[in-house]
C-alpha cells in the first residue's frame, strides 16, 4: 500500500520557520495571512517548500542507513539542484555540467532524490520533468482564535565570539558582531501526501529502468526511507538549525494509507480536521467498493471510526510507525 497522506499537529518553541530574508544583520522568518470566522491575522508560518527540503535532507540520511547506494553528490548534500546523473559530484559539474544532465527520466530518477522528489531540466528545446511523489502544505498554527493571537514571531540575539588572537588583528566591532534572528513559537498544522507507488516508476517518459540489483528490492528501500524519514521532519523542522534546533513536539498525527489514490486528509490546522477526514475518506470508500483505507492515528482524541474505513488509534508513536511500515511494505 504505497499511497499515504497525513495531517497533524506539532508543537514548536523558539524555531527558525522558513527563513524569509534578511535586512542587514536582522534575519526574519516567513509570515502569511490567515482566515479565522472573517478575521485576518499575520502569523509566522515553515512553507511547504522549506518543510519539503528538510525531507529530502532526512531521506538522504535515511536512505544511506539502510544501506542505499543510489544518490548523487548533491542529493547527499541536501541541495535542491535536481535533474543529474547519479553519478554526479560537484567537481564533475563544475567542469562539465551538461555532460551529466540527466538523458531521460529513467535515466534521472535512478538517483533517489530525483526519483521521490522530482525535477526540472530546462535545457535548450529539452523540457523533461518529473512531479515530486511527495508534496507538503505550509505549516500554520492552529485556526483557533486563542492560539492564532498567542503565537508571534520574535528576535533573539546572537553574538559572534572571537578568539583573542584572531580579535586583536580585527576591529572590535566585528569581532562582536551582533545579529538577531527571528523565532516564533506556538501550535502548528499540518498536511502531506505521499504517492509512494511511484517510486522508480517513470511518469512522463516510456522507458525502463536499469539497475545492477533489484528494482523492486531497491523501491522497498527508497519507500521505506520516505516514510523514516518523517520521524526526523516532524521533530526538528525549520531552518536556521546551525544556530538552534527548535523545540518541537509531535503532538497528534494521522496517516491514511491506501493501495489506490486516495484524497488528501484535512489539514491539522483545522479543530476538527480528524473526524472530517475520516468523513471523506468513508465517502470515499463507499464511492469504491474494492477501496481499502487504513487510518493510524497517533494522539490524545477519542473518536469513532467511519464506514468503509479500518480505524486504529495508537498511544505510541513507535507502534504506529511500525504498523505504517508493514502497511507499506504490501506494496
Amino acid at each position: 500500500m504505497s499511497y499515504l497522506r497525513f495531517s497533524g499537529r506539532l508543537t514548536l518553541q523558539v524555531g527558525g520557520l522558513s527563513g524569509l530574508g534578511a535586512v542587514g544583520n536582522y534575519n526574519q522568518v516567513a509570515v502569511a495571512r490567515v482566515l479565522h470566522y472573517g478575521r485576518a491575522y499575520d502569523v509566522p508560518v515553515l512553507t511547504g517548500n522549506a518543510f519539503k527540503h528538510w525531507h529530502a535532507v532526512y531521506l538522504a540520511e535515511t536512505y544511506q542507513s539502510l544501506g542505499g547506494k543510489l544518490l548523487n553528490e548533491l542529493c547527499r548534500a541536501g541541495v535542491g539542484y535536481r535533474g543529474f546523473k547519479v553519478e554526479s559530484t560537484l567537481s564533475k559539474l563544475e567542469e562539465d555540467g551538461d555532460k551529466y544532465v540527466a538523458g531521460n527520466e529513467c535515466e534521472a530518477i535512478r538517483d533517489l532524490c530525483n526519483d521521490v522528489h522530482g525535477f526540472l531540466i530546462a535545457r535548450g528545446q529539452r523540457s523533461d520533468k518529473r512531479d515530486s511523489l511527495v508534496k507538503f502544505s505550509f505549516v500554520v498554527p492552529v485556526l483557533e482564535r486563542e492560539n492564532l493571537e498567542e503565537v508571534a514571531k520574535f528576535a533573539v540575539q546572537h553574538n559572534r565570539v572571537v578568539p583573542a588572537p584572531v580579535r586583536e588583528a580585527m576591529e572590535e566591532r566585528e569581532a562582536m558582531m551582533v545579529y538577531k534572528q527571528e523565532y516564533a513559537s506556538g501550535v502548528f498544522g499540518f498536511s502531506i501526501r505521499m504517492d509512494l507507488a511511484n517510486v522508480l516508476r517513470p511518469t512522463f517518459t516510456n522507458c525502463n529502468v536499469e539497475l545492477d540489483g533489484d528494482l523492486e528490492a531497491e523501491a522497498a528501500m527508497r519507500r521505506k526511507a520516505a516514510v523514516l524519514a518523517l520521524q526526523h521532519l516532524l521533530l526538528g523542522s525549520g531552518s536556521r538549525q546551525s544556530r538552534a534546533l527548535p523545540v518541537a513536539r509531535l503532538e497528534e498525527l494521522a496517516v491514511a494509507v491506501s493501495s489506490r489514490p486516495i484524497p488528501n486528509l484535512v489539514h491539522g490546522a483545522y479543530p476538527n480536521w480528524l473526524e472530517d477526514s475520516l468523513d471523506v475518506l468513508s465517502a470515499y470508500a463507499a464511492g469504491l467498493s474494492n477501496a481499502k483505507v487504513h487510518v493510524l492515528y497517533y494522539g490524545g482524541r477519542n473518536v469513532k471510526g467511519a464506514e468503509g474505513v479500518e480505524y486504529r488509534r495508537f498511544d505510541r508513536l513507535s507502534d504506529l510507525f511500525k504498523e505504517l511500515l508493514g502497511l507499506v511494505e504490501k506494496a
